[in-house]
């Protein structure tokens, strides 16, 4: 394995899956953690749920490279996180936890009941939807944001029922941008 190229722990392509108690740990060495594009987990299929999973690792500190825990790309459409955990240790504040690409969702993405956790510097949003075509929504339902400046600051991000430790944005059901 090429330490100093970006490194992807998991790719969903195949579409239709159930994780359940799942660990998607991110970058177990420094010189990867450091390299932009690393990411978790990498969605570019539909309709899989994940429910209890650990998505992320806040073991080794992500530097230097800007990356992200989950990525969409490919107009992934109706995925589901329930009760998950999302993690990371930071000290780049332009990473995030979840990235949609330009086009990487089609309908929805939802989260019930998750948490978003940074350790170290406070990264400037957990969430960026991009847009593009297709298009899709971002549902975080009764979850929790912790060591983010900002929910979202890009796209259609919606949040109900949400906490926010330190974060602009909170309340029910509302466009977090």
């Amino acid at each position: 394995i090429n330490q100093a190229a970006a490194q992807v722990a998991w790719l969903e392509a195949g579409g239709n899956n159930y994780y359940k108690n799942c660990n998607f740990i991110q970058d177990g060495n420094a010189t990867a953690a450091a390299q932009s594009g690393s990411r978790a987990l990498v969605i570019s299929s539909g309709e899989n749920l994940f429910e209890n999973c650990t998505i992320g690792g806040d073991t080794i500190v992500r530097a230097t490279g800007t990356n992200s825990t989950l990525e969409f790309t490919s107009g992934a459409a109706r995925n589901v996180f329930r009760n998950c955990i999302f993690q990371a240790y930071s000290t780049v504040a332009s990473n995030l936890h979840v990235l949609i690409a330009s086009g990487g969702l089609d309908r929805y993405a939802l989260f019930e009941q998750c948490t978003f956790h940074t350790f170290g510097t406070a990264m400037n949003a957990a969430v960026s939807n991009a847009g593009g075509s297709p298009g899709g929504n971002v549902i975080l339902n009764n979850c929790i944001t912790v060591g983010a400046t900002a929910i979202a600051t890009t796209g259609n991000v919606f949040v109900n029922q949400v906490s926010a430790a330190g974060a602009t944005t909170t309340g029910i059901g509302i466009l977090a941008t």
